[in-house]
């Protein structure tokens, strides 16, 4: 293993635990966390997976107190967001035509 694959994978690792970390924060209990940074209340933590050939889990997908569902999306690198956040936006729609969807 080169240095340079060692750094690579360590940082994946940081990045990892940092995301871990925030969805800690943001799961017990989601209502307050999201309460102080949005000023609405969540009243259910969405269990989400889709299917496909590559497997796509979004960090947190909430039902909110109006019904609507909140999907938040953590980052800890300088990765563009746009596609991935545009995905995940279908992929919710589909699962969940009949609410508003709030990212």
């Amino acid at each position: 293993m080169t240095a340079d694959s060692m750094l690579r994978n360590q940082s994946e690792n940081h990045r990892s635990q940092y995301d871990t970390t925030l969805k800690d924060l943001f799961e017990q209990p989601p209502q307050t966390l999201l309460n102080i940074l949005i000023g609405r209340r969540a009243v259910e933590l969405l269990p989400v997976e889709f299917a496909s050939t590559q497997k796509r889990i979004p960090d947190l997908v909430f039902r909110m107190d109006d019904g609507s569902i909140l999907h938040l999306e953590l980052q800890s690198s300088s990765e563009i967001m746009d596609w991935r956040i545009m995905m995940y936006y279908s992929l919710i729609r589909q699962r969940y035509p009949e609410r508003d969807l709030i990212q």
